[in-house]
C-alpha cells in the first residue's frame, strides 16, 4: 500500500492482483469484525437482507459468469502512411494498435490524397479486429461532395469500414453543405454510421451558433443543428489546458451535460475525444489524468471514446507540435503505454455501464464551482439503493447514478442484460491526488464492485470503502454474480 494511504488504519480486504497492474483498492465494511457488525445493525433501512462476504472462490466464479460488454476504443490519425508503404509494415503497424487496447482508427481527411494507403490500412486492420472509420475530404461545394461519394462507393463494401466522418468542428455556415452531403451519404450506407464531429464549448461560439433559439444557450443551439444530420453526437473536449485546468474542468462538465441531454432529445449515442498527448498551450495527461477523463466520459454515457491522438501527423520541425503515441520515426512514446495501461484498467470493468442509462450526477462532493456547471435537471442527492459518499479528504468525487437499459436496447447493441435495478460509477475527480472514500447504501444492500482488477468485491453491506488512486474510479452494482 502507498505510504501516504490516508485509510491505512482501516480494515483492508484485498484479493490478490495481477502484479502488472496495481494494488487491490477496495475495502469493505462487513461482518467479519464486530465493530462492523456494530455499524450494520444501526443502518436506518432495514432491507431484511443479512450482511456477509463472498470468499476469494465465489469472486473467482463472479468474474467467469458475469457478462461484458463491447466498447469502441478508437483513436484520430492511425500510423502514417510512411510507415505502411507494404502489406507487411501495415501489418505490423497495425498488430501493435490493437496490442494498445484500441479497436478502431479515423483517418484524416488528407490521407484520401492516398488511396493505396487507404486500402492498406482497411485490409491490415481488419486482420487485427480493427474498424475503421474515414473522414471525408472538407469540401462542400458540389465537386467536393461528388469526389467524397466517391470514396465512399470505393470503400463502403469492407466490413470493417463501420462509418465516415462528413466533416471535423464545423461552424454554422458548413451546416447547409453537411446536410445536403449527409443525405447523399445516407443513401448509399443506410447501414454505416454518418457522423459529424462538433466544436467544444470554448469554441469560436458566435460563428457556431449566430442565432441562439429560444430557451438554449448557444452551444447548447450549436448542438441541436447539427444533431439530426449525425447518426452520433460527437465531441472533443480538451480539458488539461496550460494554466487553466480548474476552468477547463467546469467546462467539461457543462459539455458533458449539454450532450446526455441532446442525446436524450434525440436518441442519438454520445462520442467523445480523450487528450492523451500534448500540443501548443495543451498539457500532456499523466496516468492519473488520463484515467480520470476516460471514467468520466463513461459516466456521462458516452458509447465510444477516441483518443487524440495515435501517430504524430507531421516530420519533426518547427511547425510539429503534436506527441502522440507513436513518433514520426514510428517509434512508441511513452504516452503508448500509458493508453495502454488505461485500456486495460477500463476493460477489466468489463465495461458494465453501457448496460444502463444515466438516472442522474451525484454532485454533492463537487466544489460549487464543479456542481453548478452540471445542469440542474441531471443532479441527484441519492439514489434508491446508493445513499451518499463520504470522506475525510477535501478532495473532489463525482458519481453517476444509473438505472438498467431495456432489454430490448441492450440486446440491439450487443450489451448483456445480467444488471441490477441500480448502479453507481464512483470517481475520484482528482488528477493529482489519493483518497479513500465511503459509499454509504440505504441499509444493508447486495452489491458488486468492478474495477481495474474485474470484480474486486462482492457481498452485503451498509457501505464499502474504497481506496483511489489519482482519477480513479469503481462501478458498484447493486446485485451479485453466482453460478
Amino acid at each position: 500500500m502507498h505510504k501516504d494511504d490516508p485509510s491505512k488504519e482501516r480494515f483492508c480486504h484485498r484479493r490478490k492482483a495481477n502484479p502488472f497492474k496495481r494494488g487491490l483498492a477496495v475495502f469493505i465494511a462487513v461482518a467479519m469484525l464486530p465493530a462492523s457488525l456494530a455499524i450494520l445493525s444501526g443502518c436506518e433501512t432495514n432491507t431484511g437482507i443479512e450482511p456477509w462476504q463472498a470468499t476469494a472462490e465465489e469472486l473467482e466464479i463472479a468474474g467467469s459468469v458475469a457478462g461484458r460488454n463491447p466498447l469502441i476504443v478508437g483513436c484520430w490519425i492511425p500510423p502514417r502512411p510512411h510507415q505502411m508503404t507494404t502489406e507487411e509494415e501495415a501489418d505490423q503497424r497495425m498488430k501493435a494498435v490493437m496490442e494498445s487496447g484500441i479497436n478502431m482508427v479515423s483517418t484524416h481527411h488528407n490521407d484520401l490524397a492516398d488511396m493505396d494507403f487507404i486500402h492498406r490500412l482497411i485490409k491490415s486492420s481488419a486482420k487485427y479486429g480493427i474498424d475503421v472509420i474515414i473522414e471525408l475530404n472538407g469540401d462542400l461545394s458540389d465537386n467536393g461532395i461528388q469526389f467524397n461519394l466517391g470514396v465512399v462507393r470505393e470503400t463502403m463494401d469492407y466490413e470493417n469500414i463501420i462509418g465516415y466522418n462528413l466533416f471535423d468542428e464545423p461552424l454554422e455556415g458548413h451546416r447547409e453543405g453537411l446536410v445536403k452531403e449527409y443525405g447523399l451519404v445516407k443513401e448509399l450506407v443506410p447501414d454505416k454510421i454518418v457522423m459529424i464531429n462538433l466544436l467544444p464549448n470554448y469554441g469560436p461560439l458566435d460563428a457556431m451558433a449566430p442565432t441562439v433559439s429560444k430557451g438554449l444557450t448557444t452551444y447548447q443551439t450549436y448542438v441541436d443543428n447539427f444533431a439530426e444530420i449525425s447518426d452520433v453526437l460527437s465531441f472533443d473536449f480538451y480539458p488539461y489546458q496550460a494554466g487553466g485546468e480548474q476552468i477547463a474542468f467546469g467546462s467539461f462538465l457543462s459539455n458533458c451535460s449539454d450532450f446526455v441531454l441532446a442525446s436524450r432529445k434525440y436518441d442519438r449515442p454520445i462520442w467523445g475525444f480523450l487528450q492523451c498527448c500534448s500540443w501548443s498551450g495543451m498539457l500532456l495527461p499523466e496516468e492519473g489524468g488520463l484515467r480520470l477523463i476516460a471514467h468520466a466520459h463513461l459516466l456521462f454515457q458516452v458509447k465510444t471514446y477516441q483518443y487524440f491522438l495515435y501517430a504524430q501527423p507531421d516530420e519533426p520541425g518547427p511547425d510539429s507540435y503534436f506527441n502522440g503515441m507513436v513518433r514520426w520515426n514510428g517509434k512508441k512514446t511513452e504516452t503508448y503505454y500509458r493508453v495502454q495501461k488505461t485500456n486495460e484498467e477500463i476493460a477489466n470493468f468489463g465495461n458494465r455501464v453501457l448496460s444502463y442509462d444515466l438516472s442522474g450526477i451525484y454532485t454533492e462532493k463537487l466544489t460549487k464551482e464543479h456542481k453548478d456547471r452540471v445542469d440542474k435537471s441531471l443532479r441527484v442527492s441519492r439514489g434508491s439503493k446508493f445513499k451518499s459518499i463520504e470522506s475525510d479528504y477535501d478532495y473532489e468525487f463525482i458519481a453517476g447514478v444509473f438505472k438498467p437499459r431495456s432489454d430490448e436496447a441492450n440486446v440491439k447493441d450487443g450489451y448483456v442484460n445480467d444488471i441490477a435495478d441500480e448502479a453507481v460509477y464512483v470517481i475520484n475527480f482528482s488528477r493529482m491526488n489519493r483518497s479513500s472514500v465511503t459509499v454509504k447504501f440505504n441499509g444493508v444492500q447486495e452489491y458488486t464492485v468492478w474495477g481495474p482488477d474485474g470484480i474486486e468485491s462482492m457481498g452485503a453491506a451498509s457501505e464499502v470503502n474504497l481506496y483511489l488512486l489519482e482519477g480513479d474510479a469503481r462501478f458498484i452494482e447493486f446485485k451479485t454474480f453466482k453460478d
